[in-house]
Order: structure tokens, then C-alpha cells, then sequence
């Protein structure tokens, strides 16, 4: 980080108990970005033909009607469910990465770097995953995502 400053030719002395609260000044910034969004919001309003609660009703009704589709088609259950399935296992990863780095005697430096090569792998991920879902069937897609 003082490198960067100094090559942007700041005149500012930053030391590790400085950079080690940017994480939090920049969620508190992000914080009161999303904060002056949310204000700026309008409800919209409910047309005259249709009353508030009619329209909650209607919501409802069309949840519960999403719901039994759902169970009803064994596509969309098994979809899900291996959503479900696979979220899970990527939290529990996700979550026990900087121990496992720690257990391989990483340096702590070296953390954000590793997360930020496999979030850059996020440009890349959508693209492939519409090839697989044009060439591929949805059984095939599964096994590959199973096995990886």
C-alpha cells in the first residue's frame, strides 16, 4: 500500500494498523451508498382497480402456486436441490479456507490475493456455464458440476 501511494505521489505514511481498517471504511462507504439508495426509493402505488389486500392475496396465491409446481415437477426439485446441495459444500469451503491456507503455512498476505484470483474467476464462469447449458443436457451439466 505504500508503494501505491508513493507512486501515486501522496505524501502519506501508511502503516499495517492504517491499512489493516480499509476493509472497514470501505464497507461503512458502501454502507451509506446503499443507505442513500434505499432513500431514494418510491413505493409504487396500487392501482384503483386493485385493493392492497387483493393484491397481497394474489401474491400469496401465486407463491403457494410456484410451490406445488415445484413439487410437482421433478426437474425443478432435483435443480434446486442440487443447488441446495452445492451452495452448502461451497459455503463450508469458503468458510474453512483461511484455515486450511494457515495449515499449509501460507502467509496471511497471500489470502486476499488467492480470493481474488478465484473472484476474477467470476468473469469467466457465466460464459461457460451458458455453453454447458446450450451443448450439454441437464444430467450431463449435473455430473460435471458433481465431479469438479
Amino acid at each position: 500500500m505504500q508503494t501505491v501511494s508513493r507512486w501515486l505521489r501522496l505524501n502519506i505514511h501508511l502503516t499495517q494498523a492504517t491499512t489493516i481498517r480499509f476493509p472497514i471504511y470501505l464497507t461503512f462507504v458502501m454502507a451509506i451508498l446503499t443507505l442513500s439508495t434505499t432513500l431514494r426509493m418510491k413505493e409504487i402505488s396500487v392501482s384503483e382497480t386493485q385493493s392492497e389486500s387483493g393484491s397481497q392475496n394474489s401474491v400469496i396465491r401465486l407463491t403457494l402456486d410456484a410451490g406445488r409446481w415445484i413439487l410437482k415437477t421433478p426437474f425443478a426439485l432435483v435443480i434446486i436441490m442440487g443447488g441446495l446441495l452445492f451452495d452448502s459444500c461451497i459455503r463450508m469451503v469458503v468458510t474453512l479456507t483461511s484455515q486450511y491456507y494457515r495449515v499449509i503455512h501460507l502467509p496471511e498476505a497471500s489470502f486476499g490475493l488467492i480470493a481474488s484470483a478465484f473472484a476474477v474467476l467470476g468473469i469467466f464462469i457465466p460464459r461457460v456455464a451458458l455453453q454447458m447449458s446450450q451443448k450439454g443436457s441437464p444430467a450431463f451439466n449435473m455430473v460435471i458440476m458433481a465431479r469438479v
